[in-house]
């Protein structure tokens, strides 16, 4: 299939899933207190993080070693079965920990963080699994469903007489569980013959998949980290406006998303038979994607304020606004950066990729923090730009010393 049908039919279904789940968080932070949304969005930042640690790395390894298979569909079962111990493994120590005693409603909200934790991170897994295998109509199709699932639980939240974090949260799992049960009839209609879990080469599955892990976790870190010590360090009223403005942001990387699952199959065979060539389609991908990225950014910081309000509501035009307008330069950054994790991660060579990406985000620990301590969440935002810079800049320098070098 044409990389850009596979391109579009990824961008519908991530539209309609991903999509969906940026309009339910639009909702709630219409109908939440600052307060209640900033708590709401420090707990799912927290989550975000577990799925990623439940996750085992093993959603990379299924992108990158399925594409390559002769049966993807058994050797992609093969690898979610091992993943779904992972799962459920983070979730109980999640729950166990407790780390929202000490919020308004923190038991529910516990309680719904944990059933996300587990439905998010089985859905990823099976959305991996569908790039993997080449199957993008697989893919749209359940995102789809889990889209009308997400405005059917935003329906019901919104039916309440009074929303609540803990109700928000739990019609986000509520949905993400539904979206799971689809991907699972679907796999199921399949058929595929996968082997037993004694069968499996599982310790060299986790093995291989160690680096994926720690690059997973530490992404992780890098996107939710601002939302996490916003709130530790300013309180949930403060990180509300930031907050809102990340949902603008991985609306946008969503973008970069899509590129990356679109491209990362072809990329993966094309470093095992065609490698000279990487360097040219590199600098195409960057140099097409930055032509539409760089004024869509310059724009975005002009009407920063309005599109804020449009969206948000007049209470956070200013507070979200000013966020937004410095957040704007790495959302651009934030899509061509996924081009180039489509050319590192698919690479059998991830020397030095780990203690690259931990320096990366050390230093956006660093200025984020004192950023934020400093400046809020304005500060926030502009600390989360520049770590994107510096980000894009240091995968590009190594994509040139491994690729453009030889060309």
């Amino acid at each position: 299939m044409p990389r850009a049908r596979i391109a579009a039919i990824l961008l519908l279904g991530q539209g309609l899933g991903r999509g969906s789940q940026a309009v339910y968080a639009v909702l709630m932070v219409r109908e939440l207190t600052e307060r209640g949304y900033g708590d709401l969005a420090y707990v799912l930042a927290i989550a975000g993080i577990v799925v990623m640690v439940g996750d085992l790395g093993i959603s990379r390894l299924v992108v990158r070693d399925v594409s390559r298979a002769e049966d993807r569909s058994a050797l992609a079962l093969e690898l979610l079965h091992v993943r779904a111990i992972g799962v459920v493994g983070v979730a109980v120590a999640f729950a166990l920990s407790g780390f929202a005693g000490t919020l308004p409603e923190g038991a529910g909200l516990m309680l719904a963080a944990v059933g996300y934790v587990i439905a998010e991170g089985l859905a990823y897994g099976y959305e991996s699994a569908a790039v993997g295998v080449e199957r993008p109509e697989l893919f749209a199709g359940v995102q789809a469903f889990g889209g009308v699932a997400v405005f059917v639980a935003a329906a019901v939240v919104l039916a309440q007489d009074s929303v609540t974090p803990a109700a928000a949260a739990a019609g986000l799992a509520a949905a993400s569980g539904m979206k799971v049960a689809a991907h699972r009839v679907v796999w199921r209609r399949r058929g595929s013959a996968a082997r037993s879990l004694r069968e499996l080469p599982v310790r060299r599955w986790l093995r291989e998949a160690l680096p994926f892990l720690a690059l997973a976790i530490l992404g992780a870190v890098f996107y939710r980290f601002g939302i996490v010590i916003l709130h530790v360090i300013r309180g949930p009223s403060e990180t509300a406006p930031f907050a809102a403005a990340m949902r603008v942001f991985d609306a946008v990387a969503l973008l970069g998303g899509v590129g990356f699952a679109a491209v990362s199959p072809a990329i993966s065979r094309i470093h095992r038979e065609r490698p000279e060539d990487l360097w040219a389609i590199w600098r195409k991908m960057v140099g097409v994607t930055a032509c539409v990225g760089a004024p869509a950014a310059i724009a975005l910081i002009l009407f920063a304020e309005p599109v804020a309000g449009a969206i948000f509501g007049e209470r956070y035009s200013d507070s979200a606004g000013t966020a937004l307008a410095l957040l704007a330069p790495g959302m651009a950054l934030a899509v061509l950066q996924n081009l180039n994790a489509s050319l590192v991660f698919m690479s059998d060579d991830r020397g030095g990729l780990v203690a690259l990406t931990f320096i990366n985000v050390v230093l956006l620990v660093g200025v984020v923090s004192l950023l934020a301590l400093t400046n809020g969440s304005a500060g926030a935002a502009a600390g989360t730009s520049l770590a994107e810079l510096w980000s894009f800049a240091v995968f590009s320098i190594l994509i040139y010393h491994r690729h453009g070098r030889r060309a």
